[in-house]
């Protein structure tokens, strides 16, 4: 018998991207590797960052839209809060850690 965490691989990614996205950072970045590629897909993170976001960044963050994938971006911003011309990102005093 195959286990109940094997069926929920066989969803669509665009669905299971749908789901996870409904989540907090937290729980999206700790779902079971069965789904871990629909987890980390820019889909889901797009969710947790502000739209308007490369709009605000200032020269000193260009680096921050240089990253590699919109969770990164997160991730980075969770660790490092910054100045978005004007905006500011907030974070928790001691952030809750999350997996990579």
């Amino acid at each position: 018998m195959e286990a109940a965490g094997s069926d929920i691989g066989r969803l669509p990614e665009e669905l299971l991207a749908e789901i996870i996205s409904l989540m907090s950072p937290l729980d999206a970045a700790g779902v079971c590797q069965t789904i871990r590629s629909s987890a980390d897909s820019d889909a889901v993170w797009s969710c947790f960052l502000q739209r308007d976001l490369p709009q605000f960044v200032n020269a000193a963050e260009r680096s921050l839209m240089e990253l590699p994938s919109r969770k990164a971006r997160f991730l980075r911003l969770s660790d490092e809060p910054a100045l978005l011309l004007g905006r500011v990102t907030v974070t928790d005093s001691d952030p809750p850690q999350m997996p990579i």
